[in-house]
């Protein structure tokens, strides 16, 4: 049964063309995506975050099914950790979508929470969760300290239409995006 979410990823998202143009992410994306082999992403994210700050409500379908195809070189471990880079990456810029600070502020809470991500490493290497495991957060946490590193050498001014740009502006519309599985 369809229900309200938080957030919307990826494959299967779709929006109106309205709520696109009033988040303003037609104007100007703040978020660059998978471009060949660049596997930092977030401008799905990024579109669901602005539209959601904008006031509109997003919904699952689950009874919507997507098959997707994975290629074989997407299967290996060499894949795994750029994949899991390129996510932590992602991941430190997303968060800046919603940041309702400035800049070093949320430099403070980003350096924070990859304290965490590289306790979380060493958390797994303890219980022996296995050597690909360790390395797949620590991939991760590097990974975010590039998106951190990233956000800090913005223009400023791209930077300051980054953070806080899907701040929730709480304004009630009708549903205009959606996700399957």
């Amino acid at each position: 049964m369809a229900c309200e979410v938080d957030s919307l990823v990826g494959a299967g998202m779709v929006v109106r063309r309205a709520a696109l143009a009033e988040c303003g992410w037609l104007e100007r994306p703040l978020l660059g995506d998978r471009i060949g082999k660049r596997l930092v992403s977030g401008g799905d994210v990024e579109i669901a975050q602005r539209i959601r700050g904008s006031g509109y409500p997003l919904w699952f379908t689950p009874e919507a099914v997507l098959r997707h195809r994975i290629s074989r070189n997407r299967a290996s471990w060499r894949y795994l950790l750029r994949v899991n880079h390129g996510l932590g990456a992602s991941e430190a810029l997303v968060s800046a979508l919603n940041w309702r600070g400035d800049c070093l502020s949320w430099r403070r809470a980003a350096h924070s929470k990859q304290v965490h991500l590289l306790k979380g490493m060493a958390h797994a290497l303890r219980q022996r969760k296995g050597i690909v495991a360790s390395l797949a957060w620590l991939s991760f946490a590097i990974g975010f300290a590039h998106g951190i590193r990233a956000c800090v050498a913005m223009a400023p001014e791209d930077r300051e239409a980054l953070l806080g740009a899907a701040a929730p502006k709480n304004h009630p519309k009708a549903p205009v995006a959606s996700q399957n599985e």
